[in-house]
């Protein structure tokens, strides 16, 4: 119902270059993103496979749309000096980046994913949640069979965690690990990366 109503509301005011539209992409966009999860239940649960086919179609389908959505959102919100946006208007335009991103990467279109990532590491670079568009990338470079780039990748997490202040982990409860957790990991996963090269 929710996607339903946001749609219509899209479709009635999303011609306009305003930040209600950018508001309306982010929750439609978000709206699809969260949906996805019902999908994933489904699939797993459903044993008849051209009901899973369809669902997989749906699920791919709402990841595309999700993307379009985040896609407008920083359209709309880059048109505007980044001064005349609020604090809620700017966690919109980073979520953005990092959930389109997120749905390439989970529609499995991981040469994709890794440019949004990119785009995301580089726009956020002062924010530890650069490091998680970071982490993406090794994901994605893994999932690609890229093992010699994602090592690569990995070194640059490593590189920016370095970087980063400690007050900036302080300042943003949302982020999914502290800051010695982001070095127990990369450090773990950079000792793995050392005993598989060949």
């Amino acid at each position: 119902r929710a996607i339903e109503r946001l749609e219509t509301a899209l479709q009635r005011y999303g011609d306009r270059n305003d930040v209600d539209s950018a508001t309306i992409d982010f929750l439609l966009g978000d709206t699809y993103r969260k949906s996805v999860a019902q999908l994933d239940k489904a699939i797993r649960e459903t044993q008849d496979a051209e009901r899973v086919e369809a669902l997989v179609v749906e699920r791919n389908r709402r990841l595309q749309r999700a993307q379009e959505c985040f896609d407008d959102v920083l359209t709309r919100l880059d048109s505007f000096p980044p001064e005349s946006l609020t604090d809620l208007e700017r966690v919109r335009l980073r979520n953005a980046l990092f959930y389109r991103a997120h749905a390439a990467f989970d529609r499995g279109d991981y040469e994709l994913a890794i440019d949004y990532y990119d785009q995301a590491a580089r726009r956020c670079v002062n924010d530890p949640a650069s490091l998680i568009a970071l982490v993406q990338i090794v994901n994605a470079r893994c999932e690609l069979g890229q093992f010699d780039e994602a090592r690569i990748a990995n070194r640059h997490a490593r590189d920016q965690l370095k970087r980063l202040p400690d007050e900036a982990f302080a300042n943003d409860p949302a982020l999914p690990m502290t800051r010695k957790q982001w070095e127990d990991w990369l450090r773990w996963t950079g000792e793995l990366d050392a005993q598989t090269k060949p």
